[in-house]
């Protein structure tokens, strides 16, 4: 199915006097018939559960004149949590083309208690102003302040708004006006309304002026004491690093002899690690390299899992073991071919995909394997698998021969109706054209009546039947 057209798409919030739901987006769409539908992305606010949403829709033209209503648009069988969007895969047909304004009005809301919310007033969805939010750019020097007071790590960018019965908050979350966090980013809406006051912010931050200063007293008189401690730190560590040296200078002298022991066991533990870990891992590893390049896969193997992770050594056994496997199979599948069961030879050479020459092999096993078909007077199978091979060796013309062979078996038993469709299809294959004569002489003596059937006979449309073949 073809994606439909958007014509229009309007992203702002749109609400209703004390309703709890809003709409998000709106898009107006033009299917391939030309037909016009809605889709209406809406958001519940509410704490409860919404079953099912019930509203009209006034349709309008361009130069807003009226067209038609939708009454009585129904959302049922939902289970819509707070906060939670729907609609948004539910399409409403417009019944007039020519209709691109649409004003929205929520008439009744079930919720999962039974409840309901009803327009008692018949009032109409608006469009959110936007412009009536104030920036924090417009706090200027207060706006730190502001930041300072909202106790979260969520980006800010307005003041709370409040219209009608929804606020926004400044994190862009949009709430009932009985809410008292934003779900979002944890703010008290209280405290944010009173953060919408200067006089409030200014007298926050004068606390915090006074504040700051009590603190930096009280930071000098540390840093104060912190220099004394450190002096004496300093001092008594200049003493311990004297005597510190004394005994160092003492204990030299001794120490380099058993550095120089030391030196020599270390040599020589290096030097076994060194064999151990990497000059015998090595030859190993150059063995199983050799093993591997003469396609003694099996004995590569075994030499890579005993050097462990050395080099690449875990992953050239994997391909060792891989190919170890396939060299059994490729095995197994060459004694399938040589016993003539090419059925099977053929899906071992599947199997091993590249390996070596498994995809010539498989081919021609399906060759052989079509030809026994033939042998076997199973038709089906042989022509499906020459189709298969299209040019491959004389594919295309053992295609016809399983055609030509099924025709004859047709005409032997008596359909030569049938027959002389293949025949007359396989052209001058082998002697087709002959048989086609045959069955027409068998059939018809006025030459008239020959005419007729040939005529007829080019609008036949035969489909092969091979289910029949085996009985």
């Amino acid at each position: 199915m073809e994606k439909n057209q958007l014509i229009s798409q309007v992203e702002s919030i749109q609400y209703q006097e004390d309703c709890p739901i809003i709409i998000n987006k709106i898009n107006v769409e033009k299917q391939d018939d030309g037909k016009i539908i809605l889709r209406c992305s809406m958001e519940n606010l509410e704490k409860r559960f919404v079953k099912a949403v019930i509203l009209n829709i006034k349709c309008f033209s361009i130069d807003e004149k009226e067209l038609a209503v939708l009454e009585d648009v129904s959302y049922l069988d939902l289970e819509i949590e707070q906060y939670n969007v729907f609609g948004r895969n539910f399409f409403i047909e417009v019944p007039n083309i020519r209709a691109r304004i649409f004003v929205f009005s929520i008439q009744k809301i079930l919720f999962l208690n039974n409840e309901w919310w009803i327009n008692v007033n018949d009032t109409n969805m608006k469009m959110l102003d936007y412009s009536k939010r104030q920036s924090l750019l417009e706090l200027g020097e207060l706006k730190e302040q502001y930041l300072r007071e909202l106790e979260t790590n969520n980006f800010h960018g307005h003041l709370l708004y409040i219209c009608n019965n929804i606020m926004i908050c400044g994190c862009n979350k949009v709430v009932l006006k009985e809410e008292l966090r934003c779900p979002s980013c944890s703010a008290n809406f209280a405290k944010l309304n009173n953060m919408k006051n200067e006089e409030y912010l200014k007298a926050k931050e004068n606390e915090y002026i006074d504040n700051q200063k009590k603190i930096n007293l009280e930071e000098r008189k540390i840093e104060e004491k912190k220099k004394i401690i450190e002096h004496e730190r300093i001092k008594k560590r200049n003493a311990e690093e004297k005597q510190h040296q004394i005994l160092l200078n003492q204990k030299r002298k001794k120490n380099k002899l058993i550095k120089t022991l030391v030196s020599i066991c270390f040599i020589i533990v290096i030097a076994t690690l060194i064999i151990k870990l990497y000059i015998i891992p090595e030859n190993i590893y150059n063995n199983a390299q050799e093993f591997l390049n003469n396609e003694q896969y099996r004995d590569a193997y075994e030499e890579f899992i005993r050097i462990g992770n050395f080099k690449d050594s875990e992953e050239l056994a994997k391909v060792s073991e891989d190919l170890a496997t396939k060299e059994n199979i490729y095995a197994e599948a060459i004694i399938f071919f040589k016993d003539n069961k090419y059925a099977d030879a053929a899906k071992h050479f599947e199997r091993l995909g590249v390996f070596r020459n498994s995809e010539d092999m498989k081919i021609e096993a399906k060759y052989q394997e079509a030809k026994q078909y033939i042998e076997l007077k199973d038709f089906e199978h042989a022509f499906h698998i020459f189709n298969e091979l299209e040019d491959y060796k004389d594919s295309d013309i053992m295609k016809k021969e399983s055609l030509y062979q099924y025709a004859s078996y047709l005409y032997r038993n008596g359909k030569i109706k049938e027959a002389y469709v293949i025949y007359l299809d396989l052209k001058e294959y082998l002697d087709s054209d002959k048989f086609t004569k045959e069955i027409i002489n068998q059939m018809f003596a006025d030459q008239k009546e020959i005419k007729n059937f040939i005529e007829a006979s080019r609008n036949w449309t035969y489909i092969i039947d091979f289910r029949n073949l085996s009985s």
